[in-house]
């Protein structure tokens, strides 16, 4: 029987997330950066998203060497700009990073803030 309640799980593990959550929202910097079916990790978009599912071991990555991480510092609360929150530490930011991207929809279910997506 579905109750039709709702709770809100925070954590780092997105390998745990999307067993127990229905739906993710990715937070980066305190900003939503990305929303989607926890089924879908897949086709996420946004290049944090992105970064945090290419940086979860699984069964062929390499025991011997070190983990795969996202490269840079989150920054501090207070130094966060007007821009994207992620652009320092983002392969694909341009000029207009420093211009906010709006949580956009890409389907019925899926939501990215980015400009590189947009």
């Amino acid at each position: 029987d579905e109750t039709h309640a709702g709770a809100l799980f925070i954590s780092h593990d997105i390998a745990v997330v999307s067993e127990v959550c229905d739906r993710i929202a990715v937070i980066y910097a305190g900003r939503i950066v990305e929303e989607l079916p926890a089924g879908g990790l897949h086709y996420a978009r946004h290049p944090y998203t992105r970064a945090l599912v290419g940086s979860l071991p699984d069964m062929d990555t390499d025991r011997s060497g070190p983990l795969t991480t996202i490269p840079g510092r989150q920054p501090a609360p207070a130094d966060v700009g007007d821009g994207c929150a992620f652009a320092e530490r983002c392969a694909f930011a341009t000029g207009r990073c420093a211009i906010r991207p709006k949580l956009l929809a890409r389907t019925e279910d899926h939501s990215v803030a980015c400009w590189e997506v947009q």
